[in-house]
C-alpha cells in the first residue's frame, strides 16, 4: 500500500515538472505533431497489434452504428476537409472498439490490481471520446493555423492590387510562399478556379475553412472580380487583421504564466499530499501498538 501511494505521488510530481518544461520551451504535444501527418495525406501506415484489433472489431460493429443525420453531416464535412478517408460510422465504430478492448483489459486487472483497473476504465472512456472528437480538434487546429497566416495573405493582396486585378494570378503567386495549411487550401482553390467559375471557387474556399477572417478576404476578392478597385478595403482589412494578430499574441503570452502557476500548484499539492500520506500511514501503523 505504501509503495503504491509513493508511486502515485511520484507520477503527479513528474507530470507537473514535464508540463512546466513543455510550457517554457514550447514543446509541441503529440496531437499537434500528428496533425502535420494526418492532414491532406492518405498514406497507409503500418498498424500496431492494438490498431489491427481495433480495425477488425470496428468492421464487426459498424453495421450496428447509427448516427444523428446532423452530426453525420457535420463529421463528414470535417473528414472531407481534412482529407481523412473514413466515414463518421467508421470513426464511431473504432472508438467503440477501443472502448471494448480497454474495458476488457480493465476487467482482467480487476482481479489483480483494482487500482489499475479503475485507471483503465477511465482511459477507455477517454479513448472513445478522443476518437469522436479528433476530426473536429484537427479541423480547429488547421483553421487556427490558416488564420495566423491571413494577415500576411491580406497584406500581399493589398500590394498586388497596385499592379494587377488578376485574382487567380494573385492567389497563384502567393501559393508559392504560403504555409502548409493555407497552401493546401489555395492549391485546391486554384484548381477549382481553373475548372469552374471564379466566384464559386472562392465561395467553396470560404465554406471549407469556416473563418470570419477569411470570409472578409473572400468578400474583397469577389468584389475585385466584379471590377471594383479594392485597395482601400484591403488596406483597412490588413490593419484590422494585424491588430487581431497582436491581441492574440498578447493573450497567448498572458496565458503562459497562469499555466506555469497551475503546474507549480500541482507539484506543491503532490508534495503536501505525499507528506500527509506518509504521516497518516505511520499514525495508522502505530495506533494498534499504543492501544
Amino acid at each position: 500500500m505504501k509503495t503504491i501511494l509513493y508511486l502515485i505521488a511520484f507520477i503527479i510530481l513528474f507530470i507537473g515538472i514535464f508540463k512546466i518544461l513543455s510550457a517554457l520551451f514550447e514543446v509541441p504535444n503529440h496531437r499537434i505533431t500528428k496533425t502535420i501527418t494526418l492532414i491532406g495525406k492518405s498514406k497507409r501506415q503500418k498498424q500496431s497489434i492494438f490498431d489491427d484489433l481495433v480495425s477488425k472489431i470496428a468492421e464487426i460493429i459498424i453495421p450496428f452504428v447509427h448516427i444523428n443525420p446532423y452530426k453525420q453531416k457535420k463529421m463528414s464535412a470535417a473528414l472531407m476537409s481534412l482529407g481523412i478517408n473514413k466515414t463518421p460510422e467508421m470513426l464511431h465504430s473504432e472508438g467503440m472498439a477501443k472502448l471494448f478492448l480497454t474495458g476488457a483489459l480493465a476487467f482482467v486487472f480487476l482481479f489483480i490490481i483494482p487500482l489499475i483497473s479503475l485507471a483503465l476504465i477511465v482511459l477507455a472512456i477517454l479513448l472513445y471520446v478522443q476518437a469522436i472528437q479528433k476530426p473536429f480538434e484537427l479541423l480547429e487546429k488547421r483553421r487556427k493555423a490558416i488564420e495566423r497566416e491571413l494577415p500576411r495573405f491580406c497584406s500581399n493582396i493589398e500590394q498586388e492590387l497596385k499592379n494587377t486585378h488578376d485574382v487567380l494570378g494573385i492567389i497563384t503567386n502567393y501559393r508559392k510562399n504560403a504555409g502548409e495549411a493555407l497552401g493546401e487550401e489555395l492549391e485546391i482553390t486554384i484548381a477549382d478556379m481553373k475548372s469552374s467559375n471564379y466566384e464559386n471557387a472562392l465561395t467553396r474556399l470560404e465554406g471549407r475553412i469556416n473563418s470570419g477572417m477569411l470570409s472578409n478576404i473572400v468578400r474583397g476578392l469577389t468584389a475585385v472580380l466584379r471590377g471594383d478597385d479594392n485597395q482601400y478595403y484591403f488596406n483597412n482589412l490588413s490593419m484590422e487583421l494585424r491588430s487581431v494578430e497582436i491581441n492574440e499574441l498578447k493573450l497567448e503570452g498572458a496565458k503562459r504564466p497562469r499555466k506555469i502557476k497551475k503546474y507549480i500548484a500541482l507539484i506543491m499539492a503532490a508534495f503536501i499530499g505525499g507528506f500527509f500520506v506518509i504521516v497518516g500511514y505511520q499514525i495508522l501503523t502505530l495506533l494498534p501498538k499504543l492501544f
